[in-house]
């Protein structure tokens, strides 16, 4: 291919995947079409994403072949909530349920549209790249969003239906920490230093204006850069850092915390971390506990048997907030062992002998939604899961045998047939 075409795929991707990590932007566009048109909202919305993607993921792709894959795990997701639907009809309104429910799990910019969309494209630079140019044109609308919110002193936010003035805001806190980790990745392959400038200030908005759950993925995932890396020199300079860091809090605390409090109220900013921190709440569960505690002990009672989905929003009202319990409950002794086996693979993987580069690329996924799924998010809808699962399994089909073979990957369209494999090698 030549260096036209290849600008040409990379701008059919980086559109495809900006809108796909954008959904706001996305919504903007389908809006200016929705008013001509008279159609209700969220029928226009679904209608004209739909639309929009399928073309979009059509010419991105633009290939002669699907991968069986990309295409059996959303058709048999499909089959089983469809299943679980007719079997468990005292849940029918959980299936419903607004920003969790079946019409979420399957819209075209959630996770399982994901799982397609990146299976297919096959060339990982263009993927790469195009989250670069994302988190470029993303960062600055979402702090944008941030000083706004800091300047009114209150996220205007819509929770049940009702508008409500929220003290911060769980949702734009975790998408300041995705583009952090983006751009940590980023630093550890150019060390370049503005990219700290950026971290610097993203880390101080999650802070800020977000849920301390979400300061975890840019934490966690320096840690994966340190097992991983192979510059002993940097490794020196990170672990010095943090000693010295760690020695010098342990001594100024309560300063610091005094400080920090000080400056924030002087000028008329609030965190919900840092009142946490002041108060010695930090590490309080928030009933997390007590939902895993209620949904391990019906599950003991019968581990092998899978309860559905959806079992626990009905056991204790929402979902587990661990996926390690959503998995076991929802499908019995199969859940453990897609629990035991993914783990190991996933261990696998780190320590082959694969690029360090594109593990750590695979990490900013896997490091980002796992840190959600223990803790928060479920994930039918983590959309990052999704990603991270369909750029691990890229991985395993063009590195040993762990899964799809490459001659029974695909499925053939037309009569012609193209040899290719994924840049990821």
């Amino acid at each position: 291919m030549d260096s036209k075409s290849n600008k040409k795929m990379f701008n059919r991707v980086f559109l495809l995947l900006f809108l796909w990590f954008n959904p706001t932007i996305c919504n903007i566009i389908i809006r200016l079409f929705t008013f001509p048109l008279r159609l209700s909202g969220a029928f226009a919305s679904g209608i004209y994403q739909s639309i929009l993607f399928a073309y979009l993921a059509g010419w991105a792709i633009k290939k002669k072949r699907i991968k069986v894959d990309s295409l059996c795990v959303p058709i048999g997701i499909l089959l089983v909530y469809m299943l679980n639907m007719a079997l468990y009809q005292g849940r029918s309104v959980l299936f419903e349920t607004p920003g969790d429910g079946f019409t979420t799990v399957f819209a075209v910019h959630n996770g399982i549209f994901g799982y397609f969309l990146f299976r297919n494209i096959d060339s990982l630079d263009n993927i790469r790249n195009a989250l670069a140019c994302t988190v470029i044109v993303y960062t600055p609308y979402n702090v944008l969003r941030c000083m706004q919110a800091i300047k009114v002193g209150y996220w205007d936010q819509v929770v049940d239906g009702q508008r409500v003035k929220g003290e911060y805001n769980m949702e734009v806190g975790y998408i300041l920490s995705f583009l952090a980790v983006s751009i940590l990745y980023f630093y550890f392959r150019t060390l370049k230093k503005y990219y700290l400038l950026v971290i610097i200030a993203l880390m101080f908005f999650i802070f800020t204006v977000g849920s301390r759950g979400a300061l975890i993925p840019p934490v966690l995932y320096i840690f994966i850069w340190y097992i991983l890396s192979e510059k002993k020199a940097k490794k020196r300079i990170f672990i010095i850092a943090g000693i010295l860091i760690m020695f010098v809090i342990s001594f100024y605390y309560i300063e610091i915390l005094s400080y920090i409090s000080r400056f924030f109220l002087s000028h008329n900013l609030s965190s919900r971390t840092l009142t946490k921190l002041i108060k010695g709440s930090i590490g309080d569960s928030n009933s997390r506990v007590d939902i895993w505690l209620e949904i391990l002990e019906s599950w003991i009672n019968n581990a092998f048997l899978p309860k559905g989905i959806y079992a626990d929003r009905e056991l204790v009202g929402m979902y587990s907030h661990n996926v390690i319990i959503e998995l076991c409950y929802t499908f019995g002794i199969l859940g453990v062992i897609m629990v035991i086996w993914g783990g190991w693979q996933i261990l696998k993987t780190m320590r082959s002998s694969y690029s360090i580069d594109n593990k750590l690329f695979i990490s900013i996924f896997g490091c980002f939604s796992l840190s959600r799924l223990f803790l928060s998010s479920s994930f039918w809808n983590e959309r990052y899961f999704w990603v991270f699962l369909a750029l691990l399994i890229t991985y395993w089909e063009n590195n040993a045998s762990f899964f799809f073979h490459e001659e029974t990957a695909f499925i053939k369209f037309k009569n012609i047939h193209v040899k290719g494999r994924s840049s990821i090698e």
